[in-house]
């Protein structure tokens, strides 16, 4: 098992230009919310088959494909990704179309996100096509797209443990003092985990994930185990607390909670 990763800026198709390439498009939820960082807010389509097309504006590699927030049912076939440098589907793919496999939904109702590790295969190019040959049970809708650049990895002190999924709910309180508590249906995951940074590479490395140049906090596609369909986009609850043992050595724990949960399309 190992921990994969991507960080924001591995995210190459956030903010590229987005079309329909097959199909037609819910003029409501239009391509570029495909890509445009935010998973709460789909691209759909009006049909139960179809595909959209990124250009990234360049012919680059890509290492990790993920779909965040969707309502493809489990085991759809024919969901793929591929690409070429003309944008031309119907020329041959220097990419060729790679499965997307996508799991069983969550008991709460939300979808478990689908990614791939494309790393060990010919992965380069500028126009990449999400394709869906066969017919979805609804018109489909994609809360986001994730082109990771790099599949990094995390190297572990233990393995990160799933260690809360909090049910989000509501309470209020009536004049008289009634207590009212409704459930949101939608739970969220946590996990913490302690990992080891042996040089001052991969500690310059953690620190752009915790935060950017401008230290804002940005959120990080984190795939806990990669022997396991299942990733997420996620953001640190409190900084990780580091700890120097060495001058080349540092540990550290941390806590990251999801925020792909999105809601039902």
């Amino acid at each position: 098992m190992s921990t994969i990763y991507s960080r924001y800026s591995d995210n190459l198709a956030r903010g590229k230009t987005c079309i329909v390439d097959s199909g037609v498009e819910d003029t409501s939820y239009l391509a570029a919310n495909l890509v445009d960082g935010d998973v709460t807010l789909p691209a759909k389509l009006t049909g139960f088959t179809g595909r959209w097309r990124v250009d990234l504006g360049a012919s680059v590699s890509i290492d990790v494909v993920a779909l965040i927030n969707h309502n493809l049912y489990a085991e759809i076939p024919g969901v793929t990704i591929g690409g070429n440098d003309d944008g031309n589907y119907a020329n041959p793919l220097t990419v060729a179309n790679k499965a997307l496999v996508i799991p069983a939904w969550r008991e709460d109702g939300m979808c478990t996100n689908a990614v791939r590790d494309i790393s060990d295969d010919v992965n380069t190019a500028r126009y990449w096509f999400l394709n869906f040959a066969n017919a979805n049970d609804a018109p489909i809708a994609i809360g986001e797209l994730w082109l990771g650049s790099t599949a990094r990895t995390l190297d572990y002190l233990h393995n990160p443990s799933q260690s809360i999924d909090e049910r989000r709910r509501y309470v209020s309180e009536t004049v008289t003092g009634t207590r009212l508590i409704y459930d949101h249906g939608v739970t969220v995951r946590e996990f913490s985990g302690g990992l080891t940074l042996g040089n001052a590479t991969d500690k310059a490395s953690f620190v752009s994930l915790v935060r950017d140049a401008h230290s804002t906090v940005r959120p990080w596609l984190f795939w806990p185990n990669s022997a396991v369909n299942d990733a997420m986009v996620v953001r640190f609850m409190t900084d990780p607390q580091v700890t120097q043992e060495t001058p080349v050595i540092w540990r550290v724990a941390f806590e990251v909670r999801e925020v792909s949960m999105g809601v039902p399309l």
